[in-house]
């Protein structure tokens, strides 16, 4: 990002960066619903599903507490997927 940043100031007088969380919220909530399980007996894709969903709503915390989203916060998905709550099928 900071090359990019960089890059852009040059050229348009602004930094990308300043619109990260705004990107990362769209992008996670298109991949939200794009990829719902149609199949709900499809265990690993209901476990992604629900790990998208818990990204999701992090981010959504975070941009409304500091107007940004830590992507570093997150866990990741098999440290996720061992919480069994997170694994569970039906209509979330």
């Amino acid at each position: 990002m900071a090359a990019l940043d960089e890059a852009a100031l040059h050229v348009l007088g602004s930094r990308p960066s300043r619109h990260l969380g705004d990107f990362l919220l769209i992008k996670a909530l298109f991949f939200l619903a794009l990829m719902k399980p149609a199949d709900l007996t499809n265990t690993d894709k209901v476990t992604k599903w629900n790990y998208r969903r818990t990204l999701f709503m992090m981010g959504v915390e975070q941009y409304e507490r500091t107007g940004r989203i830590d992507t570093a916060a997150f866990p990741s998905l098999d440290d996720f997927a061992a919480q069994p709550e997170h694994c569970r099928t039906g209509g979330a």
